[in-house]
C-alpha cells in the first residue's frame, strides 16, 4: 500500500525549511518509509541540480520572448548564446515551447468591438422604424386621423334628417314634412287674426271644443294641414300672440304706406281686445272634462304669466340659448334677403333635431317690409340643435337666394 505523505504537503517549502515545526512529525517519518525517502531523495537531487546551474546562466523573459518573435534582430552574440544554452537546459526549453503554444493572433480577434456593437443595433432600429413608415396600414391610419375631424363635422350637419340635411333642402318638391303649420298669406293672417278678436267668446268656445275633440274625430279628418287650419289656437295661446301682435304694431320699419299703418292699427285693436279677455273665461262655458284636458293640453306645461322670447336671426347665424327661457314660447325676427322684390312669396321652415317635427309657414313680402315674425310655442321647442331655413319665390315663380339659420337649445 503506497503512503500519501508525500502528496499531502508541500515538498518544495519543506525541501526549503526543513526544520519548521510545520514538518516536524514529517521529518520523523520519511526515513522509515520507503516511498517517503525516494520522493523527498528526488526532489532534492532536482533541487541539487538547479543550484549547481544557477539562476545567472539561464536567459530572462524578456531575452526569450525577443528571441522567439524576431530572432533576427537579436546580435549575433546573443543569439548564439541562447541557442547554445536551450540545447543544454532543458526548463528553458520546456518554456520556450510553451510560449510557442500560444496563438496571439486568435487572442487578438477575439476581442468584442463595441463601437460596432452599437451600430449595428442603431441601423436595425431604424430599418424597423423605416418599415413601420412605409407601411400600406400605417399610412391609411394616417390618412383616417387626418379626415376623422371632417368627416364628424360632416356627419353632425347631415345627421338631422333627410329632409333637411343637404343645401337642397328646399328644392321644389321637397318640402312635405311630418307636421305642418297653416300655410296662410300674411293679408289672410291679419284678417283671420282680426275675425278671431271680434268674434264672440261663445263662438271661441265652440271651436276650441272642436279643437280638443276626441282623437278619433280627428282621425276623419282627410289632411293634417287641413286640420290645423280649420283649428284656431288655444286661449293661452292667442293671449301671446296677440301681445306680439301688440309688439309688431308698435315696431317701426316694417310699413310706411297708409293701408299697411291701418292694418297695424287694427292688429293693435285686435290684440287690446284679446287681453281683456283671459283663458278661464274663454273656458267658462265648456264643460269641466273639457275644460281640465284644455288645460292639461295647452296651460299645464306653461305658467299662464309666461311671456314669449323675442329673437332676431341673422342670415348664416347660429345662437345658443337655454331652455329655461322658452317657457313663454319664441317669437323668431327673420330678415327678409336684400333685393328681394315686393309680392314674393316668403317661406320660413324649422326643423326640429332629427328632423322628427317641423313648422312651416309663408308670407307674402309687402313694400318696405324688412323682417318677418314667426312665432314657436312653447313646448315645441326641446333641447338640440334646430335648422331653419328661409326660401324666396318672386313673382314670376323663380327661387331668389335663400339663407339658413341654427337655433341651439340646452
Amino acid at each position: 500500500m503506497s503512503c500519501q505523505q508525500t502528496q499531502e504537503i508541500d515538498l518544495m517549502s519543506f525541501l526549503a525549511d526543513a526544520r519548521s515545526n510545520e514538518f516536524a512529525g514529517f521529518r520523523q517519518h520519511y526515513p522509515t518509509c520507503a516511498e517517503c525517502s525516494a520522493e523527498v531523495r528526488a526532489w532534492t537531487e532536482l533541487h541539487l541540480l538547479l543550484d549547481a546551474t544557477g539562476g545567472a546562466g539561464h536567459p530572462a523573459e524578456a531575452q526569450l520572448l525577443r528571441f522567439e518573435d524576431s530572432s533576427q534582430a537579436l546580435p549575433a552574440d546573443e543569439r548564439r548564446a541562447i541557442e547554445a544554452h536551450l540545447e543544454t537546459c532543458s526548463s528553458c526549453a520546456d518554456e520556450l515551447r510553451s510560449l510557442r503554444g500560444f496563438d496571439f493572433a486568435e487572442l487578438e480577434a477575439s476581442r468584442v468591438d463595441t463601437s460596432s456593437v452599437w451600430r449595428g443595433w442603431l441601423e436595425n432600429g431604424l430599418a424597423r422604424v423605416r418599415g413601420l413608415l412605409w407601411h400600406p396600414a400605417f399610412a391609411y391610419a394616417l390618412v383616417l386621423i387626418l379626415l376623422y375631424p371632417i368627416m364628424s363635422r360632416e356627419w353632425r350637419e347631415t345627421n338631422l334628417s333627410p329632409g333637411v340635411s343637404g343645401p337642397h333642402a328646399l328644392e321644389a318638391g321637397s318640402f312635405e314634412g311630418k307636421q305642418e303649420k297653416p300655410t296662410l298669406l300674411l293679408s289672410e293672417r291679419s284678417e283671420k287674426q282680426d275675425a278671431d278678436a271680434s268674434a264672440a267668446p261663445e263662438s271661441r268656445a265652440a271651436r276650441g271644443r272642436q279643437q280638443h275633440a276626441p282623437v278619433r274625430k280627428a282621425a276623419q279628418v282627410p289632411s293634417a294641414p287641413s286640420a290645423l287650419q280649420a283649428a284656431p289656437p288655444s286661449p293661452a295661446r292667442e293671449r301671446r300672440r296677440a301681445l306680439a301682435q301688440a309688439g309688431e304694431a308698435a315696431r317701426p320699419g316694417l310699413s310706411t304706406d297708409e293701408a299697411s299703418a291701418a292694418k297695424n292699427a287694427r292688429n293693435a285693436a285686435a290684440a287690446q281686445r284679446g287681453l281683456k279677455e283671459s283663458a278661464p273665461r274663454a273656458l267658462a262655458k265648456r264643460s269641466e272634462a273639457q275644460v281640465s284636458f284644455a288645460f292639461e293640453r295647452q296651460l299645464a306645461p306653461v305658467a299662464p304669466e309666461a311671456e314669449p322670447l323675442e329673437l332676431t336671426l341673422e342670415p348664416d347665424g347660429r345662437v345658443e340659448l337655454y331652455a329655461s327661457e322658452l317657457s313663454g314660447g319664441l317669437h323668431l325676427w327673420l330678415p327678409v334677403p336684400s333685393g328681394t322684390p315686393e309680392g314674393s312669396l316668403i317661406e320660413v321652415r324649422v326643423a326640429a333635431p332629427h328632423g322628427r317635427r317641423e313648422i312651416r309657414e309663408r308670407f307674402r313680402l309687402q313694400a318696405n317690409q324688412t323682417q318677418l315674425m314667426l312665432s314657436l310655442p312653447p313646448g315645441w321647442i326641446t333641447p338640440g340643435t334646430h335648422s331653419i331655413e328661409l326660401r324666396v319665390t318672386n313673382a314670376a315663380g323663380k327661387d331668389a337666394p335663400r339663407y339658413r339659420s341654427s337655433l341651439a337649445v340646452r
